[in-house]
């Protein structure tokens, strides 16, 4: 019990409270599956967060990714949603990496297509 939790904590995953109910059940050892149906699937796993970030790059997708979807948005209201997270995105990875180029580039982008919007 003690090394998944470790491993879990090292991953940056919490997992779901089924999970966790069940570990805690069962007292540690191998047997923790016993309270917990079923397999282990991606809906055990409540949240993801990422440990190590090189020099924002994870941010920097997130929110290219949002970028490249706000303007495909049906509605106004889905596209602002898209937009603010974006941008969201975009200042955090420039408040790690003060001159990314490329962070400036998707962000000018998408600044572009709001304005033409």
């Amino acid at each position: 019990r003690l090394l998944l939790y470790r491993f879990v904590s090292m991953l940056g995953v919490r997992l779901s409270s089924r999970v966790r109910a069940a570990l805690a059940a069962s007292g540690g050892g191998a047997k923790w599956r016993r309270g917990f149906e079923g397999r282990f699937v991606a809906p055990d796993v409540d949240v993801l967060v990422p440990k190590s970030k090189h020099m924002g790059l994870i941010d920097h997708v997130a929110g290219a990714v949002l970028a490249r979807d706000a303007p495909l948005a049906t509605g106004d209201a889905e596209y602002e949603r898209l937009y603010r997270l974006a941008q969201h995105h975009f200042q955090r990875v420039l408040a790690a990496v003060p001159n990314s180029a490329l962070t400036y580039a998707e962000w000018a982008r998408l600044v572009h297509d709001k304005a033409r919007r």
